[in-house]
């Protein structure tokens, strides 16, 4: 049976198949808490975050070497 959550960060729901429910429980994973949209949000966020760090470490072993 199809599960309906709601999201831990925009509260709106969203459903979450058998066929995911049963993707999700082979993986040994508990079910998603953010919506499919929240989930790309977090996802760029942290890519974005990382991004920043790289250029912040370059910038600083750059300027160790000079």
């Amino acid at each position: 049976m199809d599960k309906i959550i709601s999201c831990i960060k925009c509260q709106k729901t969203f459903i979450v198949t058998v066929q995911m429910q049963y993707i999700y429980y082979c993986k040994n994973f508990s079910l998603p808490k953010r919506c499919p949209q929240c989930l790309e949000e977090r996802k760029e966020s942290r890519e974005r975050e990382a991004e920043r760090q790289r250029k912040l470490l370059y910038e600083s072993v750059k300027k160790s070497y000079r």
